[in-house]
C-alpha cells in the first residue's frame, strides 16, 4: 500500500502506511525525501509525528533526518534542543561520506552528494547559527551565517535555496 500511495502522489499515506507496517526502513527513507514539502506546505506537526514516529536510532544515525529533526525543534521553539541533533547530523553526514566508498575527487561521489546532500552543511551552519544567536553569541552566529552562505550548493533548487538565505 505505501508503495502505491507513493506512485500516485500520496506522500503522508505512503508514510502512515509504511509506518504502520512497521517497515521503518522504508518509513525512514520516505520521511527523507517527503519532509521537506510537507513542512513547506504547513504540515508541521505532520512531520513531527513522523519523526518521533520511527525508531530513535534511525533518525540519530541518518544526516537527512536528524536535520529535519532539528528544523522542527526550530518551528516548534525548542532551539535549546537542537544542539545533540546538530551533532547526530553531523556525525552521520561524515559517516556517510565514508560508508560511499566514493573519493572525494571521484564523478560518481559528487553526483550522489549533490544529489541527495549537497545542501546539508549549509543547512547544519544555519541551524548552528540559530543556536548561537539563542545562546547569545552573536559573534558567532554572524559567521556560521557567512559560512552557510558560502556552503549553499549552486544547484539548489530556487524554493529551497531562497527559504534557507531568508532564514
Amino acid at each position: 500500500a505505501s508503495e502505491w500511495f507513493e506512485q500516485n502522489g500520496l506522500a503522508a499515506e505512503a508514510v502512515n502506511h509504511a509506518l504502520t507496517a512497521q517497515n521503518y526502513g522504508r518509513a525512514a527513507d520516505l520521511v527523507a525525501r517527503y519532509w521537506y514539502n510537507t513542512m513547506t506546505d504547513g504540515e508541521i506537526e505532520t512531520v513531527w509525528s513522523w519523526l518521533n514516529a520511527l525508531p530513535e536510532d534511525a533518525v540519530r544515525n541518518s544526516a537527512p533526518l536528524s536535520v529535519a529533526y532539528c528544523w522542527m525543534l526550530w518551528l516548534r521553539g525548542q532551539i535549546g534542543a537542537i544542539e545533540a541533533h546538530l551533532v547526530d547530523a553531523e556525525r552521520a553526514l561524515g559517516e556517510l561520506d565514508v560508508s560511499n566508498g566514493f573519493d572525494k575527487d571521484h564523478a560518481a561521489y559528487n553526483e550522489a552528494y549533490a544529489g541527495a546532500y549537497a545542501h546539508l552543511p549549509a543547512e547544519l551552519a544555519a541551524l548552528r547559527s540559530f543556536v548561537a544567536r539563542y545562546n547569545n553569541e552573536f559573534e558567532t552566529a554572524s559567521a556560521l551565517v557567512e559560512r552557510a552562505l558560502s556552503l549553499l550548493p549552486e544547484n539548489m533548487p530556487p524554493q529551497a535555496n531562497a527559504q534557507l538565505r531568508t532564514m
